[in-house]
């Protein structure tokens, strides 16, 4: 409760900037299209008062985050970093939307540097607990996870995807689009995100049972043209992830061993156990960037080389058993 009122509270701080500067900075303003800053209204402090002040929007938005952890941060703490980029979110999105009707003339939110989000590192299942997390789910979800397992799309792509992505002939998913939750459709995170992605044979089973729409329908949506909300899906699916647990604890006591049990994971968690099982199969590293969207190869080994053989005893053996072999032929 304590982070919800942090988040909403560091929301009406923001807002009440962008929209007043939204207002005054249109096209048609001299002054918008003259000068690099504008005026914005600035909600100081949680006192509830205004100032008007001749700033940037990218210095008011950083001004209002520092103001509030130089105090310890808003309910007397510090805000995370994820607290932060979860914040600007929508600000961004309300950006991008206004620049498209031409409500102004740029786009500020692109300019402000967000903290990185670095905390725990994402749990990764195995690939037996991937087939035993999605039978354990309700069936008309099975699809779904199944496809976030082992096809590696984010949460956004999931929601976008349409029946027309996937080419079951030639064993395909195309993905060309993400779902943003204020702007529906967009584009995806970079042009790498534009990607084709290969069904296995053990997605299929799960795509072939599910009866597909046409065209622009979504492949996974409430409705045709309205996507899953996440909530509905990620519940159940924790509820079921639980009772098994439950029954396997109980199982395990009674039968004098550890119980094996299932990690409750997130769509974006499911993505990196799709990226771990194509390292585990010696997917080479440059289709593992493609297949996961990736902009940079240095971006696939930034967040997966930990994965991938090479560790320092594996690597002495393989350069020793080269050196040797290539020392008997030199011989």
């Amino acid at each position: 409760m304590m982070n919800r009122e942090r988040s909403t509270k560091l929301k009406y701080l923001c807002l009440a900037a962008v929209l007043f500067g939204t207002a005054l900075m249109r096209p048609d303003s001299v002054a918008a299209q003259a000068q690099p800053t504008i005026k914005v209204g600035i909600l100081h402090s949680l006192s509830g008062t205004m100032a008007i002040s001749e700033t940037t929007l990218k210095d008011t938005i950083l001004m209002m985050i520092d103001e509030q952890n130089k105090k310890g941060g808003l309910l007397g703490r510090k805000l995370a970093a994820s607290t932060i980029r979860n914040t600007m979110n929508p600000l961004q999105a309300i950006y991008r939307h206004a620049v498209r009707r031409e409500l102004v003339v740029v786009n500020p939110t692109r300019e402000v540097d967000l903290p990185a989000a670095r905390g725990r590192r994402e749990k990764i299942a195995t690939a037996s607990q991937a087939a035993r997390i999605i039978a354990a789910v309700p069936e008309s979800d099975r699809a779904i996870w199944a496809t976030a397992f082992y096809a590696g799309l984010r949460r956004g792509e999931l929601q976008a995807l349409r029946s027309s992505d996937i080419d079951l002939d030639r064993s395909e998913i195309t993905v060309e689009r993400s779902w943003d939750q204020y702007e529906g459709p967009i584009a995806p995170k970079s042009k790498a995100g534009v990607r084709t992605v290969p069904i296995l044979a053990v997605l299929r089973d799960h795509l072939d049972a599910r009866t597909l729409g046409t065209g622009s329908d979504l492949v996974f949506g409430r409705r045709p043209d309205e996507p899953f909300a996440p909530k509905t899906i990620a519940d159940p699916a924790k509820r079921a992830w639980a009772a098994v647990n439950e029954r396997e604890r109980e199982e395990a006591e009674r039968e004098g061993r550890n119980p094996d049990l299932l990690p409750s994971l997130t769509f974006h968690e499911c993505r990196h156990t799709f990226a771990s099982l194509l390292i585990d199969a010696g997917v080479n590293p440059k289709a593992i960037q493609e297949f996961m969207g990736h902009a940079t190869i240095e971006e696939t080994f930034s967040r997966y080389g930990h994965l991938m053989p090479g560790a320092r005893d594996q690597a002495r053996q393989l350069v020793d058993a080269y050196m040797d072999a290539a020392t008997l032929r030199a011989a």
